[in-house]
């Protein structure tokens, strides 16, 4: 499962505000929302290099913000 943004300049629904609204709607621990992120970079349609970067990312997000 993920979470995403389809056309948002058309239907708004910036992809901030739709983990906002799903976190909310579902009750989201921190834990279920950085699944979600991993998730949607794991589907992307990207070479492995750069889904590898992506989660990269986040992990080291998760780390700058856990201090």
């Amino acid at each position: 499962m993920s979470v995403n943004s389809d056309d948002p300049s058309y239907f708004g629904g910036y992809i901030n505000d739709n983990y906002i609204a799903v976190s909310s709607a579902l009750n989201l621990s921190p834990e279920d929302i950085v699944r979600l992120a991993r998730n949607s970079f794991v589907s992307a349609f990207l070479d492995d290099r750069e889904k590898q970067a992506k989660l990269d990312s986040i992990d080291r997000h998760i780390e700058n913000f856990s201090r």
